[in-house]
């Protein structure tokens, strides 16, 4: 079964992270297929929008898949490659030339933050839980999601997120200002209405105006910076306490 459904609605695409049963989590498949996808969509799509989700009604993504993560425990090389892997579907998906969407239908945590942090804009279900929880775990962001994150967010706003590592309400992320928009629901009918305040508007505008912002982002070597956070927080995933600390979330 694939990790990863694909359905293209005309006006938008649609990607959906297929793991219900393990939180939506990455694994180093979700990263093969998402990686496929977006360089695709890069290479032949004319629609205006993607929009990533994730299956069923209570996961957006949760992160990296913490049962893989811990059988890399004594692999540092592998361990590398997979957070690596990850940095580089982030930037692609940050630089895809049209408008992103995350839809963030449920637990939205860890890594699954910074995979929303690359997209554009945020609207989340008015029940989703969101937070970047690694600190409690004893590591900072490791896909470069922190990176981005600072290009997106104000500061003060951005080192609460980070720092608190709380789990906050979708309510509470709309107003430090990481969720733009909530819906009642999963009504598909609320996010078409959402894409239709900019009916008029282009693809050839809409991806105009993205180029703008990622000659910003290649002038500023974000893609290096974000491969420097990769680099500086692989060395928490080693100790102890952060091993230990997901053995306890996976108890949880």
């Amino acid at each position: 079964m694939s990790k990863i459904l694909y359905t293209n609605h005309g006006e938008y695409e649609k990607l959906l992270i297929n793991k219900p049963d393990k939180g939506n989590s990455i694994d180093f498949e979700v990263i093969k297929e998402l990686n496929h996808y977006l360089t695709a969509i890069k290479q032949s799509s004319k629609s205006k929008y993607l929009i990533l989700s994730g299956a069923g009604e209570n996961f957006f993504c949760t992160g990296g898949d913490l049962h893989k993560i811990l059988s890399y425990k004594d692999d540092r090389d592998k361990l590398e490659e997979y957070n690596f892997l990850m940095c580089e579907v982030l930037y692609k998906l940050l630089t895809l030339p049209k408008q992103t969407i995350a839809y963030l239908n449920g637990y939205t945590l860890g890594g699954g933050c910074e995979l929303a942090s690359a997209c554009d804009i945020r609207i989340a279900k008015s029940t989703a839980k969101i937070g970047f929880i690694q600190g409690k775990l004893g590591v900072p962001t490791s896909w470069g999601g922190g990176t981005i994150l600072k290009e997106k967010l104000q500061y003060d706003k951005w080192f609460t997120l980070l720092t608190e590592a709380n789990i906050y309400s979708a309510f509470q992320a709309q107003k430090i200002g990481f969720v733009h928009e909530l819906i009642k629901g999963k009504k598909v009918d609320e996010i078409e209405q959402y894409l239709s305040r900019s009916k008029e508007v282009s693809f050839e505008v809409t991806s105009t105006y993205k180029q703008i912002a990622i000659e910003k982002w290649e002038q500023s070597a974000l893609f290096d910076r974000m491969k420097k956070e990769v680099s500086n927080a692989l060395p928490h995933w080693f100790s102890e306490a952060h091993l230990k600390n997901i053995e306890n979330f996976i108890k949880k």
